[in-house]
């Protein structure tokens, strides 16, 4: 069990860890795509990857198993990057960017009411409370990025609950005893099926000469191949072994991976006000995880490991 547990947070963790560098990659094809362009080319490319490593096809037990995996498809492949692409247009990226950070406290409510429906950690509005704090610290360390508009900051808060949802449809899919890996093909199936009818209407174009160009492939391919084929899957292996709201959990730090690579990358610099928002977006996820009582624990169980007793000519001295 405890063993389940570390690998599922190291899952996370790295799975986190990716999700937050894609806003750096996004912005770099922005130049030369636009946001249905770069969303569709990265699921078919994850889409593809993942036939060419799993070739078998996947026999679903019944029509209800169906359902849910294409309503997974609809909320987390679909309406999510939507909601938060065309948020993007209303909205300054800053203000999308700390809401979709509140993932983790509709995921909890969701699983809480239409779940598991089991008690939320002690620690979890607590932890919210702080790793939003620090969210908001970090992002907007100047006053200059303070403004709000009601259609792009709702759409914002929209993605957020269209991830939940799709964190309570994946885990009833997986469930079912389907390989992860088949469940997250199938979901991208349904997701790229659900994204015709918008890439209609939103002009979407093959840009060959564009992806012709190393910097679009390359960040292309770490869209498709490693953010949505590889980090989907683990996503997926996470939240059956620790659960969708400590896995969401982690969603918390997803800024502040964001602004670590924005400072490596693209040479972008953050104040003393951010480096604090970070800590405290770092402390909100721990006690979200674990609550007050359960950290104390840690520092007690971490102070008797090192207490190791000394020996004297008399025998052993504690």
């Amino acid at each position: 069990m405890l063993r389940e547990s570390l690998a599922g947070h190291i899952l996370t963790c790295f799975t986190i860890t990716v999700w937050g560098a894609t806003f750096i990659s996004s912005k770099i094809l922005l130049r030369d795509f636009i946001p249905i362009e770069i969303l569709f080319d990265r699921f078919l490319l994850g889409f593809i990857a993942m036939w060419i490593i799993f070739p078998h096809i996947m026999r679903v037990k019944s029509l209800r198993h169906e359902i849910i995996m294409a309503i997974a498809g609809l909320f987390g492949i679909t309406l999510y990057f939507l909601c938060e692409n065309i948020a993007l247009v209303y909205s300054k990226a800053a203000n999308v960017g700390v809401i979709i950070a509140s993932v983790p406290f509709f995921t909890g409510l969701v699983d809480r009411l239409l779940g598991t429906k089991r008690k939320l950690p002690k620690g979890f509005f607590l932890g919210f409370i702080i790793a939003m704090t620090g969210i908001c610290l970090l992002t907007f360390s100047s006053l200059d990025e303070l403004s709000f508009n009601p259609i792009g900051d709702g759409l914002a808060v929209l993605a957020s609950v269209m991830w939940a949802f799709y964190c309570l449809f994946i885990n009833k899919a997986l469930s079912f005893g389907y390989k992860p890996l088949h469940v997250t093909r199938h979901v991208f199936a349904y997701g790229l099926i659900f994204m015709l009818i918008p890439m209609y209407f939103m002009g979407y174009e093959f840009k060959f000469e564009s992806l012709a160009k190393p910097v679009n492939y390359l960040n292309l391919l770490f869209l498709g191949l490693c953010a949505s084929a590889l980090c989907y899957v683990t996503w997926s292996l996470s939240v059956k072994l620790i659960g969708t709201v400590k896995a969401s959990a982690w969603l918390y730090i997803s800024p502040a991976v964001t602004v670590i690579m924005a400072i490596l990358i693209l040479d972008e610099t953050v104040s003393g006000l951010g480096i604090f928002g970070m800590l405290l977006t770092f402390l909100g996820l721990i006690i979200s995880q674990n609550g007050i009582k359960g950290i104390i624990r840690l520092i007690i169980k971490r102070h008797e490991v090192l207490k190791v007793p000394q020996k004297t000519s008399y025998g052993t001295k504690k």
